[in-house]
């Protein structure tokens, strides 16, 4: 955390990243789940009412959204935009993403909070979810989230 921005970078070993599958999308295109690349859910709050979701893509498309939950039930807002810079890079081992979000668009951050990291490998005839939150059932279960301390 900057004084202005939390910041999240992922550093992805891919050996295969010439294989890798990511189309250039149009900004919030919700359809970057589909590509290689990393996503983040935010519930700075800790209310586990509402989650800021964001997805970048190895091609560098980006989407951001807000989801508000009610017990069980949810709705997303991918209009909402976050204002945050990104940026990704190839290394010699895979890539990097970097993503700067401004504190001012996330409202009531916490110095602890849940949050779920999670990588998206998409690869010519080989797709695999992970997330650092391994007991989530997915990754809109905010409930199992881990916790991340801010400092």
């Amino acid at each position: 955390r900057t004084a202005s921005a939390f910041v999240v970078d992922f550093d992805c070993e891919e050996p295969k990243m010439d294989e890798t599958l990511a189309l250039e999308r149009k900004a919030d295109d919700v359809e970057c789940w589909r590509d290689n690349g990393v996503e983040f859910m935010l519930n700075p709050s800790d209310d586990g009412k509402t989650v800021y979701h964001f997805i970048l893509t190895s091609s560098g498309s980006f989407v951001d959204g807000c989801d508000t939950r009610v017990g069980a039930k949810g709705t997303s807002d991918w209009t909402w935009n976050s204002g945050a810079t990104h940026s990704v890079a190839r290394t010699a081992r895979g890539w990097t993403a970097h993503i700067e979000v401004p504190l001012s668009s996330l409202p009531w951050i916490r110095e602890k909070f849940r949050a779920n990291f999670c990588r998206n490998r998409v690869i010519r005839g080989l797709t695999e979810f992970s997330m650092t939150s391994k007991y989530a059932k997915g990754y809109g279960h905010f409930e199992k989230y881990g916790w991340i301390v801010v400092k």
